[in-house]
């Protein structure tokens, strides 16, 4: 019981941003936890210094302490799958994105099996997301979509407005820009009904899918010149092949020309030869008759 008072006044401190305090009293539930080995709040202990850990961008230490949580979590628990989704967001952002797919497949995978539906759309994201990252545009629509489809169930519209954004964003990388902007603004429409004014953040995420439009044109125009300033090399080249070509083939009847005046030249003077010396021996025949 001492234990969850000090974790009580542990989370008390971690939402009031006094870390010393907060990592006291996590110290001293660490203790009473220990004396009881009573496993659940070692866990808990751990996943709650990992979240500190991780709000302060000390990655590391935050995936240390989510592990430690999960070798202390009874398993299945629903506990458990939640300290390996907080698991995987330090993997996503330490750049380990295999293992964070592989820890997001096995959360989304129990959840299912329980019929959790919201964590179940939440996993869908984040699943989502990682094929973004790995640019696989068409698996994070797949996976967005799918996250939309179980929020509409549970009517979810706050979660479903963060799915629908991210989605137009997919959109806008797979340059369906029109889909992109039609589903960021029924996305913001919802929001506005729910938070408000969301103007400037709708022209914000109008502004984004214009930009990345802007920027598919450029590189389009960029490749179609590099294209055109190849073909222009390229027909360069051709015609001093052409060139050398002909020049070569000019050379080699050149040659078979002079080769061929050559020969004649011999053969006529190896005619004239001959003809001087039968006229030299009709001489000598006539002289000794």
């Amino acid at each position: 019981e001492m234990g969850q008072v000090y974790l009580g006044f542990a989370t008390i401190y971690q939402e009031l941003g006094q870390r010393k305090s907060f990592q006291h009293y996590l110290d001293s539930t660490r203790i009473y936890f220990n004396r009881s080995a009573y496993l659940f709040g070692l866990a808990r202990c751990h996943n709650l210094k990992g979240l500190d850990a991780f709000e302060y961008k000390e990655f590391e230490e935050a995936q240390r302490q989510f592990e430690l949580a999960l070798s202390f979590s009874p398993l299945p628990e629903l506990d458990y799958y939640m300290y390996q989704r907080n698991l995987a967001a330090v993997a996503f952002e330490l750049g380990q994105n295999k293992k964070a797919l592989k820890l997001n497949q096995g959360c989304l995978n129990y959840f299912s099996s329980i019929e959790e539906l919201r964590e179940q759309a939440y996993e869908f994201i984040n699943i989502g997301q990682l094929y973004y990252q790995y640019q696989l545009y068409d698996s994070a629509v797949i996976h967005y979509q799918k996250s939309l489809s179980v929020l509409e169930k549970i009517n979810d519209l706050k979660l479903a407005s963060t799915a629908g954004l991210f989605l137009a964003a997919s959109y806008a990388s797979l340059g369906e820009y029109q889909l992109a902007s039609n589903e960021a603004l029924k996305r913001f429409i919802v929001a506005g009904e729910l938070q408000g004014n969301t103007e400037r953040g709708l022209l914000k995420s109008l502004d984004r899918i214009e930009l990345l439009r802007q920027n598919a044109l450029l590189k389009y125009r960029q490749v179609l010149n590099q294209l055109a300033r190849e073909k222009e090399l390229y027909q360069k080249k051709r015609f001093y092949w052409y060139i050398a070509g002909g020049g070569l083939i000019l050379m080699v009847l050149v040659a078979v020309g002079i080769a061929i005046v050559y020969r004649q030249k011999k053969r006529l003077a190896d005619f004239e030869i001959e003809q001087l010396l039968l006229e030299n021996e009709r001489i000598a025949y006539d002289a000794r008759l």
